[in-house]
């Protein structure tokens, strides 16, 4: 059975009691030490489920050719040009290589989501466009002289609730995390 301390402390308010349960300092002690890592890693968790979410629904909208659920964003249709000279296509899904590229990544301590950088971007008929992937998925965010934009990160994050529900998921990842140390 651990043994408790027990510190009375006279003060102008009246005496002050503290306790101290020497198994529970050292629980104290080690979560203090530990908060930065726990810190980190709530960090991690919080970003790498929210990006998956991020990401399942980036393909989705890529492959259905439709903009982020409840975002009030539209895409314009492709030129008639564009159909033409490429046929009927699900909009932003031609080559499916955007679509393919989408994923949750890591670079030193930070979780995005998106496409790598320095990935080119070629046609089906294999030809090198010139662009990277990434190029491209800013020339569709924005838009340029000659395409329109379709916005899709963006509204992305917030039509799945944005930093306000990212902290949300954070707080209660940290919570959970402190609890392995608390009990």
């Amino acid at each position: 059975m651990a043994q408790t301390i027990n510190i009375t402390l006279s003060t102008v308010l009246g005496n002050v009691k503290i306790w101290a349960n020497p198994r529970q300092q050292r629980k104290a002690e080690e979560l203090l030490k530990k908060t930065p890592e726990i810190l980190h890693q709530a960090y991690l968790n919080t970003a790498k489920r929210f990006g998956e979410r991020l990401a399942k629904m980036a393909k989705t909208c890529l492959r259905k050719g439709m903009p982020p659920p409840n975002s009030g964003v539209s895409w314009p249709p492709h030129a008639a040009s564009t159909t033409r000279r490429l046929g009927e296509h699900t909009l932003l899904y031609w080559s499916s290589q955007y679509y393919h590229a989408v994923g949750v990544y890591t670079r030193g301590r930070n979780v995005f989501v998106g496409v790598k950088s320095g990935v080119n971007k070629t046609r089906p008929d294999g030809h090198n466009s010139g662009l990277t992937l990434l190029q491209v998925a800013k020339i569709l965010e924005f838009g340029s002289s000659k395409i329109p934009a379709r916005p899709l990160w963006i509204p992305l994050f917030e039509s799945v609730g944005g930093k306000a529900k990212f902290k949300q998921e954070l707080v209660k990842e940290i919570r959970k995390q402190i609890r392995k140390y608390t009990q």
